[in-house]
């Protein structure tokens, strides 16, 4: 029996429902006439959010939307159809008003495309189709320098993926790098840019077969292997690299000793790896950031799971750079969206898409603050206390120990996600006793209260059978 023990603050306030139903909205769901299975990495621009859907919308092949931050003011501002490409799968990249990004199909050779549109909808264009031998299926943004895009793609001499550059004119097209197998990777999943070098991931290839991290110069030379993956420790990482202080930070999907994909850092020599944590599925499952890349904010790692969590629909967690302190700060549940694949995070908010999930199934457009949880902890305290809810998760019966606590503990209020009240006890005399939870899995908030009323402590609990 695994035990978990909280070192909570006693504090008088208001509902822990109030801020946390503030916390996470869900701003706009998505139907299919307007496009399905948004790309999970968004742009966000002058209070607007802008992304790409990789299926729906008119045809069926995908679309590129605005939607406002408070999720009012949603524009389809284009419906690809075949030749102007079709299914999108990139993060937009903004430049002067104009939207830049890549088709993974359609276009002239229905190979791919790189296209650009104003942010008002209008006056799209194709710039660039790729062949195939040039590369084909882009994936990931497309990371600038000046009037230069750096990107990857399938294909290439190999048809193994490679590294290009473009004007942002759609000129000037150049192969820089084709991967090749184990000497250098296959399939390019991300690229960062950092001074004159480029850093990414690659999904397999490599010494082991399952994949690396590696650098090379925008001229494409100098290509040096990073890090080789493997399964104990990590394997086929999906996404991009973020970089900070001199290390590199990502995620692989699968491997670790939960299996079910890890965290990683490395300094941008290919010295010092560090398996950062272990997902294991009730605290997350398969780190994804669709074409984008985790972030770093102040010592802290966000980042999202495509799947697990409590309802297997994914989580957003932090960790610290370091590895210590990780927390699953939300737990997708379906309805509200599921399976999301990257996000952005801007002054402590979360925005980011699902794939699935949401009332259409097609996948959702969130906000997640995570300064409302911080409201709700650091109110006025008047004490301290020691709780202990074990085990957690449980199949529905969770045994609760309170310690040091001034004023005694009367009654316990359990509600579910909806906020709705799902089991009461009042005239609590033990600080030990056991609580039976017959509800379906699920995450539950919990709170405690004196006899007085004064809240001593709040948290949650998981349901899972």
């Amino acid at each position: 029996m695994k035990k978990f023990t909280f070192i909570l603050v006693l504090a008088l306030g208001s509902s822990l429902l109030t801020p946390l139903a503030a916390q996470y909205v869900d701003l706009y769901n998505f139907v299919a006439p307007v496009g399905a299975e948004p790309f999970g990495t968004l742009t966000l621009a002058g209070g607007k959010l802008y992304g790409t859907a990789y299926l729906g919308g008119a045809n069926d092949s995908g679309s590129i939307f605005s939607v406002d931050t408070n999720g009012a003011n949603y524009k389809d501002l284009h419906d690809f159809a075949g030749p102007d490409g079709k299914q999108p799968n990139s993060p937009l990249t903004i430049i002067g008003g104009v939207l830049y990004g890549s088709a993974n199909a359609g276009a002239a050779h229905d190979s791919g495309c790189i296209f650009a549109i104003d942010t008002d909808g209008t006056n799209y264009r194709d710039l660039y189709d790729f062949s195939g031998p040039d590369g084909k299926n882009p994936y990931n943004s497309l990371v600038q320098s000046g009037g230069v895009f750096f990107g990857i793609a399938d294909g290439g001499a190999h048809n193994l993926g490679c590294i290009f550059k473009i004007d942002t004119d759609g000129t000037g097209y150049k192969k820089l790098l084709d991967f090749a197998g184990v000497s250098n990777g296959e399939y390019p999943l991300g690229i960062i840019l950092v001074g004159t070098k480029l850093y990414g991931t690659t999904l397999i290839g490599g010494a082991n077969s399952l994949g690396l991290a590696y650098s090379v110069d925008t001229t494409g030379l100098n290509f040096k292997d990073l890090l080789n993956f493997n399964s104990p420790s990590g394997y086929e990482p999906f996404g991009g690299l973020t970089y900070s202080n001199g290390m590199l930070f990502g995620a692989t999907a699968y491997g670790g000793t939960g299996s079910q994909g890890i965290l990683f850092s490395v300094d941008t020599s290919g010295n010092n790896p560090k398996r950062l944590y272990n997902f294991s599925g009730t605290d997350g499952a398969q780190p994804e950031y669709a074409g984008g890349s985790p972030t770093i904010i102040g010592g802290k790692y966000y980042g999202t799971t495509y799947f697990g969590g409590a309802h297997d629909s994914g989580v957003i967690f932090s960790i610290d750079t370091n590895g210590s302190n990780y927390k699953d700060l939300y737990d997708f549940t379906g309805p509200d969206g599921a399976n999301p694949e990257g996000s952005i995070t801007v002054g402590g908010v979360f925005y980011g898409a699902t794939a699935l999930g949401g009332t259409n199934h097609v996948g959702v457009v969130y906000s997640f603050d995570t300064t409302k949880v911080l409201t709700a902890i650091n109110k006025s305290s008047v004490g301290s206390g020691q709780l202990s809810v074990y085990p957690n998760p449980s199949k529905g019966e969770f045994k609760i120990e309170l310690r040091n606590v001034d004023g005694g503990m009367k009654n316990i209020q359990i509600y579910n996600e909806l906020g709705q009240n799902v089991y009461s006890q009042s005239n609590i005399q033990n600080s030990t006793f056991t609580i039976s939870l017959n509800q379906p899995n699920g995450v539950y908030l919990y709170r405690i209260l004196t006899e007085k009323g004064a809240l001593v402590c709040e948290g949650k609990i998981v349901v899972q059978r």
